[in-house]
């Protein structure tokens, strides 16, 4: 399994970013929260595949590709299965 954390501060190449936002075929999408009482999301994580995936931070700081991942999510043409 690779995992990549996209940092705020990180630039990620071109060829991480076109497979996390040009998926192919079905994602996987998973919210991690403060707690189960809190449920301020902290972080996003996206599998483009059984063996990659990314987590893109939301708090404290917003990773720099947050935007175009929710661009992504509401994406109608991309297959996604949601966690919690």
């Amino acid at each position: 399994m690779k995992a990549y954390y996209c940092k705020p501060t990180t630039e990620a190449t071109d060829v991480l970013m076109e497979r996390l936002l040009h998926p192919q075929g079905t994602i996987a999408i998973d919210t991690e929260t403060i707690s189960l009482k809190d449920r301020t999301c902290v972080g996003i994580g996206v599998a483009v595949s059984p063996e990659e995936s990314f987590y893109i931070p939301v708090l404290p700081e917003r990773g720099e590709v947050l935007i175009d991942v929710l661009d992504l999510l509401a994406n109608p043409d991309v297959v996604k299965l949601y966690h919690n």
